[in-house]
Formats: C-alpha cells, structure tokens, sequence
C-alpha cells in the first residue's frame, strides 16, 4: 500500500497519517482529541469534533503510530503550534465532526525531519504488513 496520496501542482507532498492528535485552543483549557488523515512537512489535515474557527492559532500534539501500545504511550509526541485554514463539515450517526486544514507556524527543521523520519518508518511499516 503506498502511503502518499495524489500531490497536486504547487502542493507540497503529502503522507497519510491516521493516528491521535491533541489540540489546545488555550493553554488554561483541556485539550481536543481528533486524528490526522494526512501531513506534510507544513501543515497536516485533521479531523475533530469541534468546530475550530479560520485564521485561529492552535498546539497541536501529533502522535506517531508504533509497533506496540507501550511504545505507543512512552513517545514524545510531535508539539507544534498551527493555524487553521480550511475546514468542512462531515456527518456520521448525528456526530458532527469536522475535517479541518491546518498549516503549521514557525515550524523548525528538527520538527521537519522529526516529520520525515516518522513518515519514513510508517512507509517501511506497510511495505511490511
């Protein structure tokens, strides 16, 4: 199974990522839980059941899929901080959830390859399963 999806002209190459996010709107508020569908080294595309408004600066905390659930929990989680640019809404059972673009602010070069290397382990993963 290839793990890249379709990248259009002018649009950064992409990777699928199923796995858990955090989202902190405010530092003095509990966390959102949502999943990724896909990131890139800008910006990632997620899906949570708030709707997050445009323009709206938010930390996301993305966690790598691992090869056990121990691994799993132990991880230090991928912390950068995004702005929403698109979203849409999508329905399920009466369970409004929105699939929401973010594009990562100031992130670092560390973070990028953090990025890459993750993405390059969940490629090797699959080529595996």
């Amino acid at each position: 199974m290839d793990s890249e999806r379709y990248v259009e002209i002018g649009e950064e190459r992409r990777w699928q990522l199923n796995t858990p996010v955090q989202i902190y709107i405010r530092e003095d508020l509990p966390h959102l839980a949502g999943h990724s569908r896909d990131i890139s080294l800008y910006g990632i595309h997620i899906e949570v059941g708030v709707k997050l408004p445009i323009n709206s600066i938010v930390t996301l905390e993305v966690y790598f899929q691992r090869n056990n659930v121990f691994d799993f929990i132990d991880q230090e989680p991928l912390k950068v901080k995004a702005q929403v640019v698109w979203r849409k809404t999508m329905s399920e059972d009466e369970y409004d959830s929105w699939e929401t673009g973010l594009r990562f602010i100031n992130i670092t070069q560390e973070q990028q390859e953090i990025i890459r290397n993750e993405v390059s382990v969940l490629d090797e993963l699959l080529l595996n399963s």
